[in-house]
């Protein structure tokens, strides 16, 4: 049996894409069957013990029976435990970023200051006119190298009780 598997938050990075095709799985295979099977497949997925699985968009337990053209998702905890983005959150966006909606997102009572950085177009590059932008990303290269710079910056800043590090970045396409 085949299954397409979506993959978002920390899953999505370590992947380095948002979907897996997997394939040869046997039948009956339930989703704690799946998510060994991952772990075996894609060690860079790590430990998926504390992974929910969703189908279509229900929730489900770990012995739920899988069948063929099930729309799998892996979702990893929203609350509870490591804040996500103290671990560095890297996204690719297609639509125009709201750069208030992202600030909301990073600020936490925590912490002392936001800093946000957007880029602007300049109206000129080497003597011509701008007229359009195309913005792309290698998305299988991007999250992986977001996860580096991430493990840098906590390296260099470290981290402690009264400094928490919360990264996000968000990278427009199109």
């Amino acid at each position: 049996m085949d299954l397409r598997v979506r993959l978002f938050a920390a899953l999505r990075e370590r992947a380095g894409t948002d979907e897996l095709q997997v394939e040869g799985l046997p039948e009956g295979v339930d989703i704690a069957g799946l998510k060994a099977e991952l772990e075996r497949r894609h060690p860079e997925l790590g430990d998926l013990s504390h992974i929910a699985g969703v189908v279509g968009t229900e929730y489900a337990p770990e012995d739920r029976v899988l069948v063929a053209g099930d729309e799998v998702a892996l979702l990893p905890p929203v609350s509870g435990g490591e804040d996500e983005l103290e671990r560095g959150v890297f996204e690719l966006c297609a639509d125009p970023l709201d750069v208030g909606a992202i600030q909301a997102r990073v600020g936490h009572p925590s912490c002392g200051a936001i800093v946000v950085f957007t880029g602007t177009t300049r109206e000129t590059n080497r003597g011509q006119d701008v007229v359009r932008l195309d913005y792309e990303a290698f998305e299988a290269m991007a999250g992986p190298e977001m996860g580096r710079i991430f493990a840098e910056c906590r390296e260099q800043l470290g981290d402690g009780d009264e400094r928490r590090l919360r990264m996000l970045a968000i990278h427009r396409t199109g």
